[in-house]
C-alpha cells in the first residue's frame, strides 16, 4: 500500500526493495566499518597500556597519557560487547543477501510478487533490532 491508502504498483515496491537493499548494504558496511574501528583501538591501546605500564616508560608523556589510553580501550570493548556489533554487522549483510537472492529470483520470474514481500519481512527479522546487553561483572568483596 502506498502512503495514500491504494495498493502499490509493482514498479513502487521494485523501487522500495531497491531503497531496501541500498540501506541493508550501508547499513552492513558502516556496521563492520565501526567494529573494525572500534577493535583496532582497542587492541593498540591495549598493548599501549601493557608495553607502557612497567619499567622506566612510566614517566612524561607515556604517564600522562595512560588514563585516556586505558580509557579507549576500554570504552572500545565496551561499545563492541555491549551492541554486539559483529553480530549486527553479519546480521545486516545476511538480510542483504536474503533480499538480494528473493530480489533476483523475482526478476527472473522464479517467484512471484508474495514471495518477494514475504522475504522482504523475512530480511527485515534478519536483522533484528538494536540489542543492548551490558552487564558487568559484580566485584567480589
Amino acid at each position: 500500500m502506498s502512503n495514500s491508502g491504494t495498493p502499490a504498483s509493482i514498479s513502487e515496491i521494485e523501487k522500495d526493495i531497491v531503497e531496501a537493499l541500498k540501506v541493508y548494504h550501508s547499513m552492513a558496511i558502516k556496521l563492520h566499518s565501526i567494529y573494525v574501528v572500534l577493535g583496532l583501538i582497542a587492541i593498540s591501546s591495549s598493548v599501549f597500556v601493557t608495553t607502557f605500564v612497567s619499567g622506566s616508560l612510566q614517566s612524561g608523556v607515556y604517564k600522562d597519557a595512560l588514563p585516556y589510553v586505558s580509557f579507549a580501550a576500554t570504552a572500545s570493548l565496551t561499545l563492541i560487547t555491549a551492541f554486539n556489533l559483529g553480530n549486527k554487522a553479519n546480521n545486516c549483510r545476511k538480510g542483504w543477501r536474503y533480499l538480494h537472492y528473493a530480489f533476483a529470483r523475482y526478476k527472473a520470474d522464479i517467484i512471484k510478487l508474495p514471495e518477494l514481500l514475504k522475504a522482504r519481512d523475512e530480511a527485515e527479522t534478519i536483522l533484528g533490532g538494536v540489542d543492548f546487553q551490558y552487564n558487568p561483572k559484580p566485584t567480589p568483596n
